[in-house]
């Protein structure tokens, strides 16, 4: 195998002097570190060199110079290795995934455009935990229980387990969840769902609104999301304007039935020319609830005195009850008819 024409040996800023072995160092995600590689020409010729890390995306590395000039080793007494500045500095996100990433420092030779050298280091970026949770509907009603959907989200760059949990400030609502303890990879979002019930139902009455805080950790350690408020609106079974709209229109009704003129009762006329006498006819009007009105005294030979002749209203009318009913009797004329004495 061909050496490299370009010899590439990394060190920490610590250390004095690069070792045998591989290079190895560690960043926060967020932060900053650096490594230095000397980098040595070991061709037969004066060249330029670019210099580019691999490995990691180009946003997250600085290399200072990124060129070098160097004629080759044993040519001069100097000039023909030089030392560059490798920062690292990757965001403060999930994708800056928590794990050593291996890298490696390349040179590439502006003379002939070939790599000719490279350095192999590991890059360890450090865990961070950051966590959010978003509460959905934020406010939401029911008669004897209201749903919740709670979503987490890790904004850090290593796998979280949470925890979940709600309270109020009474102490008086259940909580019913689907998940309380959610694992969430770097960058992922999580659901969970829970129902709020208050503790007895509303008959007859106003809404009552019943405040809540979901309330999202790491547990043994100290990260934790924002508190989420949400409230439940507990509904009535029936409108607190109800009952005094049931009574205003009783009320109403029975004074509308109050205002009504009353309905008089009705009797049948009965039939008075079947009397025999007054004392029959005050007794056929008392039974039908009518009173005894006129008494119309005709005089005639062709009844016996003591008929009833007719009467006023006719018989089998409706009239009002204690209406009075006149009738019209036969009396004698008081003459008699001469017999034949002829004879």
């Amino acid at each position: 195998m061909r050496p490299d024409a370009v010899v590439i040996t990394l060190r920490r800023p610590e250390d004095e002097s690069a070792g045998a072995g591989e290079v190895s160092q560690k960043v926060a995600a967020g932060g900053q570190a650096s490594l230095f590689a000397l980098v040595r020409n070991q061709s037969g010729i004066v060249d330029n060199y670019d210099l580019r890390l691999k490995g990691l995306p180009p946003e997250w590395w600085t290399i200072t110079p990124s060129t070098v000039y160097l004629v080759p080793f044993g040519a001069a007494p100097s000039g023909y290795e030089q030392e560059v500045e490798i920062r690292f500095h990757p965001p403060r996100a999930p994708e800056a995934e928590a794990r050593p990433w291996p890298i490696m420092v390349a040179a590439s030779s502006r003379a002939t455009g070939d790599e000719t050298g490279s350095g192999r280091a590991t890059l360890e970026i450090e865990p961070f935990l950051e966590i959010e949770s978003e509460l959905r509907p934020e406010r939401a009603g029911g008669r004897r229980y209201a749903g919740f959907a709670l979503a987490v989200r890790n904004k850090g760059n290593t796998p979280a387990d949470v925890a979940v949990a709600a309270t109020d400030p009474d102490n008086a609502l259940r909580f019913e969840w689907a998940q309380q303890e959610l694992k969430v990879g770097p960058g992922k979002r999580e659901p969970t769902t829970f129902k709020t019930r208050p503790p007895k139902q509303i008959i007859f009455g106003r809404p009552l609104d019943r405040r809540f805080q979901v309330d999202t950790r790491v547990p043994g350690t100290d990260v934790v999301a924002f508190p989420r408020q949400g409230i439940m609106r507990q509904k009535p079974w029936l409108p607190w304007w109800l009952p005094p709209a049931v009574f205003m229109i009783a009320a109403a009704v029975a004074a509308l039935l109050l205002l009504l003129p009353k309905s008089t009762p009705k009797s049948i006329v009965p039939d008075l020319t079947q009397a025999t006498s007054k004392f029959d006819v005050q007794k056929m009007l008392t039974g039908a609830h009518l009173q005894l009105g006129n008494v119309v005294e005709t005089k005639t030979d062709q009844k016996p005195p003591g008929t009833i002749l007719g009467q006023t209203p006719a018989a089998g009318q409706k009239v009002d009850q204690n209406s009075k009913v006149d009738y019209e009797v036969a009396v004698g004329t008081g003459q008699v008819k001469v017999p034949k004495l002829a004879g």
